[in-house]
């Protein structure tokens, strides 16, 4: 018995109906067909020659895998350079509001006020302080930051060092972590980023958010944390 024999022959496709049959005009073939020919004469490992039919292949249906990070395991990283034009600009545009918030004060108090002139003009400088305080900050501080935030992940848990004045080194075991979310905010997504948040329990801090990574990269480390068992922990 040949190897023909031994596999299951694919359905033929039906022939289109009506016309007539004994018309002389040449039958052309429907894709269908072709593909079935086809078929007869590939394997199922696609090499030509062998009268196996090729086996048919399901539709991957699993929820889309993000970038691997093997090779960030264990590695010290930075934010990703975007993060310092992104958070400035959420510091120009909270500038902005704090601005018009502090104009529409000043201009109550100015017609509605009866003090002198002077301490109107010294009131309102200082309220006007308040924005301009807000905008160069808005503006100086991302590069810090940026310049003074790692994060490592390792198959023991999420390692992250910030913090401009105050020095901060947080370490979260993995066993603690019950759940992990990735979440993108307008000005985010504008630069392709992402805030990557743990929750972790019996812990004073129950949340930890890392800002200023990619949003491929929040996936593959939620990825990451998921396969390596998060959840199963006390």
């Amino acid at each position: 018995m040949s190897d023909y024999d031994e596999a299951e022959e694919p359905s033929r496709p039906p022939r289109p109906q009506g016309g007539d049959p004994g018309a002389s005009e040449p039958y052309e073939p429907f894709e269908d067909e072709l593909a079935y020919v086809d078929s007869l004469d590939t394997d199922a490992s696609g090499a030509e020659g062998s009268a196996v039919p090729k086996a048919a292949v399901a539709p991957e249906t699993a929820r889309p895998r993000a970038t691997a990070v093997p090779e960030l395991l264990g590695v010290e990283q930075r934010l990703d350079p975007d993060y310092v034009p992104a958070a400035r600009l959420v510091g120009a545009l909270t500038s902005l509001f704090l601005f018009g918030a502090a104009l529409f004060g000043i201009l109550i108090y100015w017609f509605a006020s009866e003090q002198a002139l002077w301490t109107k003009l010294a009131i309102a400088g200082g309220v006007t302080l308040i924005p301009l305080a807000a905008a160069i900050l808005g503006y100086a501080w991302p590069p810090l930051e940026y310049r003074r935030t790692r994060w490592c992940v390792g198959e023991e848990g999420v390692e992250i060092k910030r913090g401009v004045v105050y020095r901060h080194i947080i370490f979260v075991p993995r066993t603690r972590i019950q759940h992990t979310d990735v979440s993108q905010g307008p000005i985010q997504r504008r630069f392709d980023l992402a805030s990557f948040s743990v929750h972790t329990a019996g812990s004073h801090q129950p949340e930890i958010t890392l800002d200023g990574v990619t949003h491929a990269t929040a996936l593959a480390l939620r990825d990451h944390l998921l396969d390596s068992g998060v959840g199963d922990g006390a």
